[in-house]
């Protein structure tokens, strides 16, 4: 059998036909054969295929254009929320030391609420706080008897780091993060 019949009858029988009913050879274009003589079944043409892909490279140009905005907002979303964890984490342990602080020292005779400030600035040293950011209280009877609870609260504003948030409709153009830290006087 020669190779002509033989890429006949390899259609005839991918088509579903028999041996007997071998179709014309106009039907069969698309299997191909290696140099050994094994069939290859093309099921698209090169051409075709070069037009797909050219209407396809606008179908992902808007692809991407659709998706980029979520995409942005996301990773901005992250980024302000981990700054802002950052920093509530920083307030949280700069009331927790000034609260400690006053808890301890307030007995001694040079003690001041300048001082226990101070110590819950030095504590963040990620936030630029300053005295004015730490409010100092006493519970009970307003002094540090042993007994009362010294309750510092820490407040800090800041703006958005990437700015993102100022474009969304009702969102503050800052952010405003409190820490607080209660600790028992003459522990």
């Amino acid at each position: 059998m020669n190779r002509e019949a033989t890429k006949l009858l390899a259609c005839s029988l991918a088509l579903g036909g028999s041996q007997e009913k071998v179709p014309p050879a106009a039907a069969c274009r698309w299997p191909a054969f290696t140099e050994s003589g094994h069939i290859i079944m093309k099921t698209r043409s090169t051409r075709n295929i070069r037009r797909r892909r050219r209407r396809e490279a606008g179908a992902v140009a808007v692809e991407f254009a659709l998706v980029l905005p979520i995409f942005l907002a996301l990773v901005l979303g992250i980024a302000e929320m981990g700054r802002a964890f950052n920093i509530q984490v920083s307030l949280s342990e700069a009331a927790r030391q000034a609260s400690r602080y006053a808890a301890v020292h307030c007995s001694e005779p040079g003690y001041s609420q300048t001082n226990a400030q101070a110590s819950g600035v030095a504590a963040a040293p990620s936030v630029p706080l300053t005295n004015a950011n730490i409010a100092i209280s006493y519970t009970g009877t307003g002094s540090c008897a042993d007994g009362n609870d010294v309750s510092v609260s820490v407040s800090y504003t800041t703006p958005w780091m990437t700015g993102f948030p100022n474009m969304i409709p009702g969102m503050p153009a800052s952010l405003t993060i409190q820490g607080k830290g209660v600790m028992r006087c003459g522990a």
